[in-house]
């Protein structure tokens, strides 16, 4: 690999002018104090190589000739300082670069202190890395490797175990390609830890995970956890693969669902997955007994057992497969009882079902796949959204509602004993309490409500993965838990295993190849979950655990799609079809259970509410829910519910009576008033359940809104509100408000809103006496938000300001409505402003009277624009009044502003907002005034004045004028520019391109035949010797306009950290054909202004009133009424033709970067 920009065409060198030195931080943090290892002689070892040479180490292969180096060779050479100690350090890529192999093995020394610590840099993985090897017997204590960069940063390990033991340090460069090279120095022993600033700290540990392909006897034995548990084979191929969701039936038996059609629904013909069923028949704990219970199913993901047969997702339907016979075969075709499933990410698809304390059957659906849901005919508009969340559905009444919106791709549900549901979730935080009607943070995308405002965030108070990238994390995470991808959750309240493990949640990591252990730990009305041990190690990199479920026994079963391929990928060739594991795990001398629950009557069924393992519980609250319940069921459920001294059993004596269809009115008033803080607030929810309260019921949850003393209470009350007509919620509301205690609740704030926010336009008269009536302030502010969201309601918002003394009263009000307006256009100024508006406008307070003037400018009040001309023009002002000034003015479409934004357009920190500003102004001296600045413009404010001026023809052609006089590159111009010029529809526009710029080609061949050739030249060897520095660099002036990569650039397209970019054919099927499939969230609208100006983008949301357009650099809101013509584009917001306008050279760069799996540092300047 070639770091330095030799290799870079003139188009790439150009493009360059404005990438900043990327200098690394020196070492002067390193700990003073540490102690040099000796040697066998009791001399300091050459550990640091000031001796100028490689005394002390053995060196095997080529890599390290010539070393080592003298002085920071690599800050000249590529602009990231070397970092090192002293005077010498070893580059393994300064002398041969990154072509030859070999190891470096130092001396042994004994391990005198608790820690260590040493310098580390250069690539990322297995073939790169440093190993730290006891001697006594040759042991690998641990691993590290660098982040594919320069820079040296500190490692440290803890040798507080090996003390007295003997160590040596192995560098190890077996790896011939791009970052094929180890960075180190020095080595130090330590007292106490060192520490670093944060950030410093190379936390790079590789995970040891010795086994990979194992039979599934070995697979299973392989397998470790706490003291006393052990892990027994259920079954393995060929009797199993490719599991994808189980569950366990009343008699014990396991049912099976395999996913051979995914990662793609196929034609009929071609279906085949299937349901199977493992039966323990004789109870010695052997499931010797396979069925196939159905077959030619397609796209399954998710099954539970229930009410004569199975329910079973396979996008597009919601499926039921009877057995009324009982023969363990299906009876006929499935029943559609839901359809509508979207399946457009393949992995994010209804799955995880699982029977809630409830009677409904509950799942989750991941936030890539749009779902439009409905029994088979109903029309569009009756169908209920969801891409992102859970679910239910009841099985009696076949009702269907989403139970909480958000997350990300949710693949696991599970419910406490306390009957509150927990989700894991992939990629953003990975653990949630969910609480019914709640909104959760979304890994992308806006919730279907505009007005949620604020997400509810995950209780997880740790990451499973090293950094601040969880796709960086994979393959080094070991220590905090295995990676960021989560599949599966089970709350055990089984009853063989230790108490401590009760109600302790367990989720499968995918990449961690283990079981992940969260505590569950109360916090106000939600939870905190904290990390406990790992529960289950498999020390296997093809341990794919999908989901685990405790049975009678108390052991708990656990599938394993058993893959070398982690990540979701749409090639149906990289999955191995021969592979799956099903596993129990068991503690102690644990017996089987032999048990048949169907064979019981109703009496000891109603007795199971009191078993220790709630597998009984369920089991028999759903037999129950199936027979219903004869008056002396009933007469002894009501006696649990009243008289049990144990919470937990008198919640499952009222959840078998409602599924039972056998709670009472009385009953369920009676609960109410329970001792109980949970019967209270399950009482609460199955009140509201049918939305329908009596008036009684009603009246006696205002009173508990009022005087309830339990956060737990006060949350399901304020869940409650979203079940109540709106004509009923305000008493409630009103009480729940009053309660300041719950200000900083996790989670009762946000529910109250979320059951608040209609009645705001229903009536906002009443909305403003809650907002008054509020000692939750984040309450009352999105109350003045979305007052001030819509006309109608806007001047209530502004009589309470009115009516507002305090200065901390009248700041809230003026910030909540501009915040409501940046999201409008074109507001007219309500009429009470101009009566009230004086006195803010003159407020003694700078505060007030700054947000007054700019509230006064978005309402076209002639009077405030001077002084905000004035505060943008002024460098003295603070940044956060001018950045609100220039917002304002270019909201307010102030001609006035126009000449002091052209003045900031060389201003380097205002230059992008200034030029983004201007496009939006039709002013013929602004494209004249961008050309005169735009040799002066580097980065990201050249692209922004490159948009403007292709925003409109007029300024356009003069554009082009100015690239004949090569007063403009011609690489300014990239795809998008293109594309968007030709939309413009202006034949002289084009003829002009085409003289100054070149033809603009369509793109030669088909996609097919495109990609042949592509991968002719993206040969292993060709990707190999690329610069991939050079390619960060087209990345981010090509593709970073609308896709973010490791944390950087925009969101517009999908991130690309996490998508399936190591495989050639993903990227070359979306970079050469990005139209073949086009999710609703990427689809392309071009839009034309009544005053000329083009825009394209994606729709972000729309009302009657505006509409939010995301543009490749930034986000508009435009009024309805400015808008000309619009239309949406066939074609996705990425362009076709983007290779044709690089050479062989970046692109070859380019696909090696997106392919490399760290961050590379950019190559220095020309």
């Amino acid at each position: 690999m070639i770091h330095s920009v030799s290799t870079m065409s003139t188009f790439a060198i150009g493009l360059l002018l404005s990438i900043p030195v990327q200098a690394g931080p020196a070492q002067d943090d390193f700990p003073a104090g540490g102690i040099r290892p000796v040697g066998t002689d009791g001399e300091p070892l050459n550990l640091g190589f000031e001796s100028g040479t490689l005394e002390d180490w053995e060196v095997e292969g080529e890599a390290f000739e010539g070393q080592p180096i003298q002085g920071d060779t690599s800050l000249p050479r590529c602009g990231a300082a070397s970092g090192h100690l002293g005077e010498f350090w070893l580059g393994g890529y300064e002398k041969l670069e990154d072509v030859p192999i070999g190891t470096l093995t130092s001396a042994p020394f004994e391990i005198t202190h608790p820690f260590g610590a040493f310098l580390l840099a250069g690539g990322r993985g297995q073939d790169t890395r440093l190993d730290l090897i006891l001697t006594e017997d040759d042991e690998v204590l641990a691993s590290f490797t660098g982040p594919s960069y320069e820079t040296l940063q500190p490692v440290v390990v803890d040798l507080s175990s090996n003390m007295g033991q003997h160590l040596r340090i192995r560098i190890v460069d077996n790896a011939t390609g791009s970052w094929g090279h180890v960075n180190y120095d020095d080595f130090r022993f330590f007292g106490e830890r060192p520490e670093f600033p944060p950030g410093r700290e190379l936390k790079s540990k590789i995970d040891r995970l010795q086994n990979a392909g194992l039979s599934p006897e070995d697979a299973a034995e392989a397998m470790t956890s706490g003291e006393g548990f052990r892990v027994e084979l259920v079954a393995g191929e060929p009797d199993i693969h490719q599991p994808i969701a189980l569950t366990l039936d009343e008699r014990g038996r396991i049912w099976v669902a395999e996913a051979y059609s995914y990662p793609k629904r196929r034609a009929p013909e071609d279906a085949r997955d299937r349901i199977l069923i493992f039966e323990d028949s004789d109870g010695d704990g052997q499931f010797e007994t396979r069925k196939v219970f159905a077959e030619n199913l397609n796209l399954v993901s998710g099954l539970e057992v229930g009410y004569g047969g199975i329910f079973v997702g396979a996008a597009p339907e919601f499926l039921f497969l009877a057995d009324a016979d009982g023969d363990d075969r299906a009876d006929g075709p499935p029943e559609v009882l839901l359809d509508g499933w979207g399946y457009q990410d393949t992995h994010e698809t209804l799955n995880a079902f699982i029977w809630g304390p409830d009677g409904w059957l509950y799942g989750c659906h991941g936030v890539f796949t749009h779902s439009r849901v409905g029994p088979p005919g109903t029309p569009d508009a009756d169908r209920t959204p969801i891409n992102a969340g859970v679910w239910r559905y009841h099985p009696l009444r076949r009702e269907f509602e989403v139970f909480a919106w958000g997350s990300s791709n949710p693949w696991g549900v599970d419910f406490d004993d306390m009957g509150r549901a927990f989700i894991t979730a992939c990629v953003i935080p990975h653990l949630y309490y969910t609480a019914q009607g709640g909104r959760y943070e979304r890994q992308a995308g806006r919730h279907f409500n505009p007005y949620v405002y604020e997400d509810i965030p995950t209780i997880a108070d740790h990451r499973h993965y090293v950094g601040s990238n969880p796709h960086g994390g994979t393959g080094i995470s070991e220590s905090v838990g295995g990676g960021h991808a989560h599949c599966g959750a089970m709350i055990y309240l089984g009853d063989s295993w230790p108490e401590e493990y009760r109600g302790t949640l367990l989720v499968n990591n995918v990449h961690g190849n283990r079981v992940n252990r969260e505590i569950l730990v109360p916090d106000g009305s939600g939870f905190v979950g904290q990390h406990g041990p790992d529960f289950l190690l498999a020390n296997d990199r093809w341990f794919r655990g999908i989901n685990l479920k405790y049975g009678p026994a108390g052991s708990v079963y656990l599938i394993d799609w058993y893959d070398s391929q982690a990540c979701h990928h749409n090639d149906q060739e990289v999955w191995n079809r021969g592979n799956g594991r099903m596993y129990k795990v068991v503690y102690g001398d644990t017996q089987p259970a032999h048990v048949n629950l169907a064979a019981m009557d109703e009496s000891e069924l109603v007795e199971c509410v009191l078993h220790a393992n709630d597998w009984y519980v369920r089991n028999a609250r759903r037999l129950l829910s199936e027979r219903g319940v004869s008056e002396a069921g009933m007469a002894r459920l009501e006696e649990i519910l009243r008289d049990h001294p144990d919470e937990t059993r008198r919640l499952r004596a009222l959840w078998c009576l409602h599924s039972a269809r056998a709670l009472g009115p009385a009953v369920l008033l009676e609960q109410l008033q329970s001792e109980q803080d949970m019967v209270r607030a399950w009482s609460v929810q199955l009140a509201c359940e049918a939305r329908r309260p009596s008036q009684q019921l009603l009246e006696r949850l205002e009173i508990m809104g009022a005087t309830d003393h339990s956060p737990v209470v006060r949350l399901y009350l304020a869940c409650a509100l979203q079940r109540l007509p709106l004509s009923q919620r305000w008493s409630l509301a009103r009480a729940l408000v009053s309660h300041g205690e719950d200000a900083q609740d996790p989670n009762i704030p946000y529910l109250l809103w979320y059951g608040i926010e209609p009645l705001v336009a229903a009536n906002p008269s009443y909305a403003m006496d809650l907002a008054r009536a509020s000692r939750l302030p984040r309450l009352a502010s999105w109350i003045w938000r979305r007052a001030g969201a819509q006309d109608e309601t806007l001047p209530f918002a502004l009589d309470d300001l009115a009516r507002s003394s305090g200065i901390d009263r009248q700041e809230g009000i003026l910030d909540a409505v501009l915040l409501a307006l940046d999201a409008r256009s074109g507001v007219e100024m309500p009429e009470n402003w101009a009566t009230m508006s004086a006195g803010f406008l003159n407020s003694p307070s700078d505060a007030v009277r700054a947000r007054a003037i700019s509230l006064a400018t978005l309402f076209g009040d002639p009077s405030a624009f001077p002084f905000l001309r004035a505060q943008l023009a002024d460098p003295a002002a603070a940044a956060e009044d001018r950045t609100r000034a220039l917002e304002t003015l270019v909201r307010a479409k102030d001609d006035g502003a126009v000449p002091v934004m052209i003045g900031l357009i060389t201003d380097t920190e205002w230059s992008s907002a200034a030029l983004k500003g201007l496009a939006t102004f039709a002013h013929d001296s602004i494209p004249t005034a961008i050309l005169d600045a735009l040799p002066n413009l580097e980065g990201q404010a050249r692209r922004d004045a490159i948009t403007g001026l292709t925003g409109r023809a007029t300024w356009t052609m003069q554009m082009l004028e100015a690239m004949g006089e090569g007063r403009v590159e011609r690489s300014d111009l990239g795809a998008i520019e293109l594309r968007k010029l030709s939309a413009l529809g202006d034949d002289a526009i084009l003829e002009r391109l085409n003289a100054v710029w070149g033809v603009v080609r369509e793109t030669s061949g088909t996609a097919q035949e495109q990609t042949e050739r592509w991968r002719g030249v993206l040969t292993g060897e060709r990707l190999a010797q690329a610069d991939l520095s050079a390619g960060r660099a087209v990345f981010e002036l090509t593709c970073m306009r609308c896709h973010s990569l490791y944390e950087k650039g925009e969101e517009i397209g999908p991130d690309l950290t996490g998508a399936g970019r190591s495989d050639l054919g993903y990227l070359l099927q979306n970079m050469l054909d990005p139209n073949a499939l086009i999710p609703a969230e990427y689809q392309m609208t071009l839009v034309m202004t009544v005053d000329g100006r083009l825009l394209t983008g994606i729709v972000q949301a729309e009302d009657d009133e505006t509409l939010v357009l995301r543009t490749e650099n930034e986000e508009i809101v435009l009024g309805q009424d400015e808008i000309e013509e619009r239309r949406t584009d066939a074609s996705s917001m990425m362009p076709e033709g983007q290779l044709d306008t690089l050479t062989e050279e970046q692109v070859v760069a380019l696909v090696a970067y997106l392919q490399h799996d760290s961050e590379v540092p950019l190559p220095d300047r020309p």
